[in-house]
């Protein structure tokens, strides 16, 4: 698959005339969701959508900006480092996806991750969350080129 250039794929962060040196896709601690209030809120809230590796809730109508929850069960992950592992995969998804979300609106989102993603790579998991955010409605413009702008 080939791989979209940096400049391309930051259009939505930063300004397109800006040297794709000088884009951020870094995943913020302003965009994450903190308290279980929050969490509950989107769980009681927002609508969900299952994946083989993750499932997606969202809820778009928060009182705040843009926010993403990512959670890793004892129950599903018993060790530690499983559970570490899980959430990376998700975060880095996320990350790399985020360009292309809607933000003209606000919303949270809280991914809880299945057991199947620790045999998995990034890419599949990247490919799952996308297909889930177009689901939801949360992809802008055309995303079916962004799938793979992934490295390796």
């Amino acid at each position: 698959m080939p791989q979209m250039p940096l400049k391309n794929l930051c259009a939505g962060i930063c300004n397109a005339e800006q040297l794709p040196s000088h884009c951020s896709l870094r995943f913020r601690k302003t965009s994450h969701l903190r308290k279980h209030e929050d969490f509950q809120h989107t769980f009681e809230v927002g609508k969900q959508s299952f994946g083989r590796y993750i499932t997606l809730w969202v809820n778009k109508e928060p009182s705040t900006g843009n926010r993403i929850g990512v959670v890793a069960t004892k129950r599903t992950f018993h060790d530690a480092v499983q559970r570490n592992r899980a959430k990376r995969l998700m975060r880095e998804a996320f990350r790399l996806l985020q360009p292309m979300l809607d933000k003209s609106k606000p919303w949270d989102i809280v991914v809880i991750a299945r057991r199947a993603i620790l045999e998995q790579k990034q890419q599949q998991i990247q490919k799952e969350m996308l297909l889930l955010l177009k689901k939801q409605h949360l992809i802008q413009g055309n995303a079916n080129e962004v799938a793979s702008n992934s490295p390796n």
